[in-house]
Formats: structure tokens, sequence, C-alpha cells
């Protein structure tokens, strides 16, 4: 089933139409002297609404963006790269056939989303971090290893760099592994990193790569992880920095504790990267608890002409 995703703490469409008498009144008291962590990343996805609301996008994308970044300030987005078929070991930077068509290519995404909110965040004199992560089918799980992947991650980032003067400031290598990206285990997932490490490392390039953001819970990103390690000599793969968990399936305390022990065991941060709907309950607990330094909630995007933006 295809999902119309967009994603951060509560969802920029929602913000834009849903009347403000709705939302019940909270107060939150803040105590300065009790200190967590650093939070850097109010994670959101990339896709606004810009391929499914087509012609409504344009209406309300300044808007958008607008509120993204100086109400919620939104400072880290996740960027989408998928294969450009199911069975395809190339990722879909542009169309070669038509290089400015509205479609799902990374160049439509970048143009019409990425450069644009990155313009707003800089005229507010804030950092945008750029995260890039591989989603979906593709034919790399029927290769004999993932040199073929981590030279498709090479290319994405000489693309972006030749393209748009910039580059990803971290890489997430795959979407929920088994599950949304299917195929993927610990020992593709360890292969991948430790070869897209390699190669952008040989080509002048320092890697911020993240991994394992498996679907359902933290147990089972903490599983996967495990997998990874044992897959690769009981170490942790080469420049990986962030440890990233899903939050659909509810975690344990000794969830928690196991992930404090990764964190301090093999020096990188947490973050929460995906849950729909999720509550300030959860994300006090993600906080405080998990001591994430990153966070995103994901919603559905309704495809409707009131969502959209298009004229009655």
């Amino acid at each position: 089933m295809k999902r119309l995703l967009i994603g951060y703490i509560v969802c920029f469409i929602t913000i834009l139409i849903t009347p403000a008498s709705v939302y019940a009144q909270t107060t939150i008291a803040i105590n300065p002297s009790v200190i967590y962590q650093t939070m850097t990343g109010w994670e959101a996805v990339q896709q606004s609404g810009q391929v499914d609301c087509s012609i409504g996008f344009n209406v309300y994308k300044n808007q958008l963006f607008d509120q993204a970044s100086q109400d919620l300030n939104i400072n880290r987005l996740r960027i989408e790269v998928k294969a450009i078929s199911d069975t395809s070991t190339q990722f879909f930077l542009f169309d070669s056939k038509n290089p400015n068509a509205e479609n799902n290519s990374l160049k439509d995404k970048m143009d019409r989303v990425v450069i644009p909110y990155r313009q707003k965040m800089q005229a507010l004199g804030k950092k945008l971090w750029l995260n890039f992560i591989f989603v979906g089918k593709s034919g790399f799980i029927s290769q004999p290893d993932m040199q073929v992947y981590a030279n498709e991650v090479l290319r994405t980032y000489q693309f972006v760099q030749s393209n748009y003067g910039i580059l990803p400031d971290s890489w997430e290598i795959v979407l929920e592994p088994g599950y949304v990206s299917p195929s993927w285990n610990g020992s593709r997932i360890a292969d991948a990193t430790t070869r897209t490490s390699a190669i952008l490392r040989q080509n002048g390039y320092t890697p911020y790569l993240i991994l394992p953001s498996s679907s359902c819970g933290l147990n089972t990103a903490i599983g996967m992880f495990n997998n990874v390690l044992s897959a690769n000599g009981g170490n942790k793969p080469a420049d990986m920095r962030e440890f990233a968990y899903h939050r659909y399936c509810t975690p344990a305390s000794s969830d928690f504790t196991q992930l404090k022990s990764i964190m301090n065991t093999h020096n990188v941060a947490s973050s929460m990267l995906e849950k729909g709907g999720a509550s300030y309950i959860q994300l006090h607990q993600d906080l405080k608890v998990g001591n994430v330094s990153a966070w995103e909630q994901y919603h559905q995007l309704v495809k409707s002409k009131y969502h959209c933006g298009y004229p009655d």
C-alpha cells in the first residue's frame, strides 16, 4: 500500500488546517537545573505533499515552510532515497529523460522541498541537518555483497555536492530492514555500513552513519543491532555515530537500560526517528529515559482537496 507520509512533532498539514480551539490547554513546567542531553534534531520527513498534491503544494508550501522553520524549529530533514525499481541496484537520483519532471526522484525532492526549506532556515540563521536514508525494495539484497549499495551512496554524495554545493550531514543505512525494506538483516546492514564507510572515506568524505532503524520498537532495534555486531566480529561498524529506533511497539524499561549500555559501550548517540501519533508522554520518555538527541513523529498525509489545498 502506498503510504503518503509526513513526519515531525505535529504534522505540517494538520497544523495548517486544524482550528486552535480543538487543542487542550496544557502547562509544562521546566526545571532548568535538570539536564539530560543536548537535543540537536527535531526531524521531519521531506514528504510535504509535493508530488501527490501537485498544484496544491504551490498554494500552501510557503506557509508550511514558514511554520515549520519559525514556529516548530524543524531543523533536521529525513531525505528518502529509493531504487529505480523493486529489483534495481541503482538509486533514483533523477529522471534522465526529463530531469525537471515532478516525480519521486531525489532531484525533485531537493528542488521542491529540501533547498527551499534550507533557504528558509538560513534566513533565520539556523542550520538544517540533512539526513539521507535508503528506503524500500531493491535488487541490493540479491547481490553477493553490498558493494554496489556503497557505490550508489557515493554516487548520491557526489550528485548532491555537484548539483547543490552541499553534502549529507548523515546517512541512515536502511529504513525498517526486513519490513519496509525487505530481506535486509544484520549481516547485510553490517556489510553495507562497512563498505559505505570505506568508499566514502576513500573519496574524501567523513561519514556519519545511522542504524539500525528497525520497525516495531526499541527491542527490535536492539536485536537487530546485536545481529550487526555478531556479523561484524563483535565490533561496532566503522563510522556508526547514531543508534536509531522506531516506536510502534512500546519499549520496556529493560529496553532503555540496554540502550544506555549500547550508547556508553559504543560511544553512539540515540534517536527515535518514527512514531505516528506519538504523545507528549512518549516524547518525554524518549528524551528523559532514552536520552535521544533526535526525534521524529510520523503522520499520514490524507489525500483530499482540503488537505492538498485545492479550491472547492
